[in-house]
């Protein structure tokens, strides 16, 4: 089932994952992406460190809390 909370939980869920924007926590059945912490998981850190920097040089943190 698909739910979307409100806009101040900012949370979205598509049965395989979610999305919480408001900590940055992008999460899934085989893992998860914490722009928080810099942590994805079932990857190598030295990878995730390297994702983490880009995906913040890209300002997708920022979309996903639609600032």
């Amino acid at each position: 089932m698909t739910s979307f909370g409100s806009s101040s939980g900012g949370y979205l869920d598509l049965a395989s994952g979610y999305l919480d924007s408001s900590s940055g926590y992008l999460g899934s059945s085989s893992g998860y992406l914490d722009l928080a912490t810099g942590y994805l998981g079932s990857l190598d850190h030295g990878l995730v460190h390297e994702l983490i920097q880009n995906i913040k040089g890209l300002g997708i943190r920022g979309l996903w809390c639609g600032s």
